[in-house]
């Protein structure tokens, strides 16, 4: 029986990466929650109805499941591909956001 060898960079190695990543963007969107749960829920509501309704394997995208589920699940796709629904954008847009609300609560202290 021969051995299959691993490639540098190969399979196993994008893996790690995306799960890596998934859990970055799991920590952070924790980070927005503890800070005004309510609102980012609903965020986070809002944008996971709208991906289920605009991509019918919606299911089949690893960074849905920030969104959704405590852990990282192995995918066809990682993210969406147009910018405007990308999990990762949406968060970091949650974060400036965030930022905006919070330095306008110093600036009004």
């Amino acid at each position: 029986m021969q051995e299959k060898f691993e490639k540098p960079g190969g399979e196993k190695e994008k893996e790690r990466d995306e799960e890596r990543i998934f859990d970055d963007l799991k920590k952070r969107l924790q980070s927005l929650l503890e800070k005004d749960w309510k609102k980012i829920n609903s965020e986070m509501i809002k944008f996971s109805r709208y991906l289920k309704n605009k991509y019918d394997d919606y299911d089949e995208y690893a960074l849905y499941y920030v969104l959704t589920s405590p852990s990282y699940k192995k995918c066809d796709h990682f993210d969406f591909p147009d910018l405007d629904y990308s999990i990762e954008k949406f968060i970091e847009k949650l974060e400036e956001e965030q930022a905006e609300a919070e330095d306008d609560k110093e600036d009004e202290g």
